[in-house]
C-alpha cells in the first residue's frame, strides 16, 4: 500500500507547477467562467418556448458571468484593497465576502436552471427536427 501511495504522490505532482501561483490559477479559471456564461449569453434572443423561459435563461446567462466575474474582481483587487485605510478595508473585505456567499450559491442554482432550462426545451421543437435524413443523396455517385 505504501508503494501505491507514493506512486499516487509522485503522479499528481508530475502536473503540478510552483511558478503557477494560486491566484493565477483562479485567475484563469475565473476568465474561463466567464467565457463560459458567455457562450450562453449568445442565446439571448433566440426562440424559447414561452417568455418566461426566455427570460430565465437570460437571468441564470448573466447570473453565471456575474458569479465568475466577481470572482475575477476579488483576485484582481484584493491585494489593492488592502493598502487602503483599516476602515475602508474592513468595509471592503465584508462586502467582498457577501458578494462570495452569493456568488457561491447563485452559480449552481445558475447552472441547473440552464440545464433544465436545455432538456424542456425538447418538448416544442420545431417540425423540421422530426425529418428524418436521405443519406443515400449526400453519398456521391459515380
Amino acid at each position: 500500500n505504501f508503494k501505491s501511495s507514493r506512486w499516487l504522490v509522485a503522479t499528481s505532482m508530475m502536473f503540478y507547477s510552483e511558478k503557477i501561483g494560486v491566484r493565477a490559477a483562479l485567475g484563469s479559471s475565473a476568465v474561463a467562467g466567464v467565457l463560459f456564461g458567455a457562450v450562453h449569453c449568445l442565446a439571448w434572443h433566440f426562440v424559447f418556448p414561452s417568455p418566461l423561459e426566455q427570460t430565465m435563461w437570460r437571468a441564470a446567462s448573466l447570473a453565471i458571468v456575474g458569479a465568475w466575474a466577481v470572482a475575477l474582481f476579488g483576485i484582481l483587487f484584493a491585494d489593492r484593497m488592502s493598502e487602503g485605510h483599516v476602515v475602508f478595508q474592513i468595509l471592503f473585505d465584508l462586502f467582498a465576502g457577501l458578494l462570495y456567499i452569493l456568488c457561491i450559491f447563485s452559480y449552481p442554482i445558475a447552472r441547473a436552471c440552464l440545464l433544465v432550462l436545455a432538456l424542456t426545451s425538447l418538448r416544442s421543437l420545431a417540425p423540421s427536427a422530426y425529418n428524418s435524413v436521405q443519406w443515400i443523396d449526400l453519398v456521391p455517385h459515380i
